[in-house]
């Protein structure tokens, strides 16, 4: 049977609970070592960290060895949009060894990557915290002592560190991760990447549906190929005033998904004032919908709605004229309780799966997953909602 649970491997578990056991002395004379043998490996977790990373130094500082041959199966794109592999090199028993693109460096024709291991990767308080943070400080006092000097300034390991998730009040799993930071050669200049970025997710502008999440991709790509703000703006820019001389809620959608680190304000400057003021119709009502906790559908939503009816009526003998209508008040409202979502079950958020990734673990078969928290449309992110008697 399956398991979603995820397990620590024999070796970092012998490495975090095993208790330390007491030798006796003999009498007997110990053997004499031989001077040409290699010295025994008394601790089985420094000798694998120390050879891991020697192994993926070799491969880093050969630069006729391009960063194909460090990669395997390509699983999707996390941070920054960048993508990430399963990585050729592995810690042994590790749950799991990924390679990420981190950002690019046009001027010196390089990419950044990062290699890391997932040490540990367990349900959240499967094991004692401190037992974690003692691992994860032994784990970086051997890391720093490893020479990694060699290869060049396009072909260079340029940082060795590492974390736990162990004390953090946040996220479903406890993690210690082993991160290799490193250089290899970029062979595309900054306009073939543009262009790439452009041909990748360019299509997603032409419909309401896609255009948030296109754009949401788009810009943090940008970034991370080592653009600045100004030039990601620009180009960001001219995008956003041709779609909104087609479809004004494109948009707002292509708004309302770009890069935090790219001013919204910023970009509204390329629009007419007309465009800019459907804008600021479509963000108030977005935010009337979130402080009413009702969802708010950009699709059918209408900037420009029909003047109010004017109403005629009766009151002690005089005829009267307005926009609010005399029955408004006339029978009470439908009584209705306030209710947790049942979609975010009160939280205000849903968690939504980038991807899910099986594989046959030391003990049993493993399933990771990486996944992020988005708000809930329904509630809008309150967590609340009316629920009316029938």
């Amino acid at each position: 049977m399956k398991k979603t649970v995820l397990l620590i491997p024999a070796l970092i578990f012998c490495t975090l609970f095993a208790t330390a056991q007491k030798t006796t002395a003999t009498a007997a004379k110990k053997p004499v070592v031989d001077a040409e043998k290699e010295p025994p490996i008394t601790d089985t977790f420094a000798y694998n960290i120390q050879t891991t990373i020697h192994k993926l130094a070799l491969f880093v500082q050969d630069a006729e060895r391009p960063i194909e041959l460090l990669t395997q199966n390509y699983l999707g794109i996390q941070n920054s949009c960048q993508p990430y592999y399963t990585a050729i090199v592995r810690f042994p028993g590790a749950a799991e060894n990924i390679i990420s693109r981190v950002k690019a460096d046009h001027d010196k024709g390089v990419i950044l990557w990062e290699w890391t291991s997932y040490l540990v990767k367990a349900p959240k308080g499967e094991f004692n915290k401190q037992s974690l943070l003692d691992l994860t400080t032994k784990m970086l006092d051997i890391a720093k002592n490893i020479n990694t000097s060699g290869g060049d300034d396009k072909n260079g390991i340029q940082l060795i560190t590492g974390y736990t998730t162990a004390d953090w009040g946040f996220g479903n799993t406890d993690e210690v991760k082993l991160i290799v930071q490193f250089y290899k050669p970029g062979y595309q200049t900054e306009q073939q990447s543009i262009d790439s970025l452009k041909a990748l997710y360019l299509p997603g502008f032409k419909s309401i549906e896609t255009a948030g999440d296109a754009t949401k991709k788009f810009s943090a790509a940008l970034l991370g190929e080592g653009l600045s703000k100004e030039k990601a703006v620009a180009i960001l820019g001219a995008e956003l005033r041709k779609a909104a001389d087609i479809d004004i809620k494109i948009a707002y959608q292509m708004l309302m998904g770009c890069d935090y680190d790219l001013k919204a304000k910023d970009l509204m400057a390329v629009l007419d004032d007309s465009q800019r003021e459907k804008i600021r119709v479509f963000a108030q009502a977005f935010l009337d919908a979130y402080k009413e906790q009702r969802p708010f559908d950009i699709k059918t939503f209408d900037p420009n709605p029909p003047p109010a009816p004017v109403y005629t009526y009766q009151s002690g003998g005089n005829t009267y004229t307005g926009t609010v209508n005399p029955n408004l008040f006339a029978k009470p409202a439908p009584e209705g309780k306030r209710v947790h979502c049942p979609v975010c079950g009160g939280r205000g958020q849903v968690e939504i799966v980038d991807y899910s990734h099986t594989y046959s673990g030391i003990f049993s078969t493993i399933t990771t997953q990486s996944t992020h928290w988005a708000m809930c449309s329904y509630c809008g992110g309150g967590g609340w909602v009316t629920k009316y008697k029938k």
